[in-house]
């Protein structure tokens, strides 16, 4: 019986023993030390302890190494973008450009979409440049890693606000440099797209993005992205895979024209593209790219449009 209250008190006494402060002290100065083991065996550490003051310490420690880094990592980025920028307009000449321009609005006229294909994409070269090439810079790249590591033990801590913070921050960077290559007039119709991002699927998003950068591409005005439009089109997305039709004229009741559709959103539209086969957004712009009914619709002389996905099928709508 003594044994066993020795041994209880032992364990009790184990239990309630406070961390050494020398030990605690030395988590903190390494929970953003340039060691990625010891900042992971710091949080890991830290975050064991109970008291709220210790907690509310860690998450304002971790906050300021996030914005910290993130500031560190838009400064790199631009800079990375910048040269890309540059890069891409090397030796560029409008005059030239827009003969090409011509060329290819010629073939397209003459319903030769396939000549098209391997010239239009040089010239996509030419004119745009990709913002994924500034992730393979070093000092960006160092940066961005160290600002997604303290987001993501944040997000560990309740607190997934910063992850979502770094995604939209990069992506207005990317976005704000493109904007600078753009006529005034392009510059205004794409930013406003651009603050309707998170009013759609990302997918669809991503679709109206490249049709519009296609259309600025052969001298052409972008389109107004209008999220009635990508519902209606979206639905009959849907409609298709669920009633197992591909078609412009829908049996649904209510839905059979395209005009149809675009009423029941509050919208209207006057055309329509519809692809099937493939779940990505690049996928479908070819498919249509290669269709000369198609290919002019994009191309076409409207104001607005909309992007509708559902699994492999898509849909644009033209107002």
């Amino acid at each position: 019986m003594r044994m066993f209250l020795l041994a209880l008190l032992l364990g009790a006494a184990g239990q309630d023993a406070a961390p050494d402060p020398q030990i605690i002290a030395e988590h903190w100065k390494q929970v953003d030390g340039d060691d990625p083991a010891l900042r992971k065996t710091a949080f890991d550490e830290l975050r064991k302890l109970t008291d709220s003051s210790s907690q509310s310490r860690l998450r304002r420690s971790l906050q300021s190494s996030a914005t910290s880094w993130l500031k560190k990592a838009v400064t790199e980025r631009n800079r990375a973008l910048r040269a890309l920028a540059v890069a891409s307009r090397k030796g560029f000449n409008p005059v030239e450009f827009s003969a090409k321009q011509k060329e290819m609005l010629a073939l397209l006229a003459a319903g030769n979409t396939k000549a098209m294909e391997a010239p239009v994409k040089k010239m996509w070269k030419e004119f745009y440049f990709d913002p994924a090439e500034a992730e393979k810079d070093e000092k960006f790249d160092a940066a961005r890693d160290r600002a997604i590591e303290a987001a993501g033990r944040l997000k560990d801590l309740g607190m997934p606000e910063s992850e979502q913070t770094i995604h939209s921050t990069f992506q207005t960077l990317d976005d704000n440099q493109l904007f600078q290559l753009l006529q005034k007039r392009d510059y205004k119709i794409m930013s406003d797209n651009a603050a309707l991002r998170e009013t759609v699927p990302a997918g669809e998003y991503q679709q109206a993005w490249i049709t519009n950068l296609y259309r600025m591409l052969m001298g052409k005005a972008p389109l107004k992205l209008n999220p009635k439009l990508c519902a209606a089109a979206r639905d009959h997305c849907k409609d298709m895979v669920e009633k197992d039709f591909f078609d412009h004229v829908s049996p649904v009741a209510g839905k059979r024209t395209v005009g149809d559709r675009a009423r029941l959103q509050g919208a209207s539209a006057g055309g329509e593209n519809i692809h099937m086969g493939s779940t990505a957004a690049d996928g479908a712009f070819w498919s249509w790219f290669g269709s000369l009914g198609h290919h002019k619709n994009m191309l076409g002389d409207y104001a607005e449009f909309g992007v509708g996905n559902h699994q492999k099928h898509w849909t644009q709508m033209f107002g």
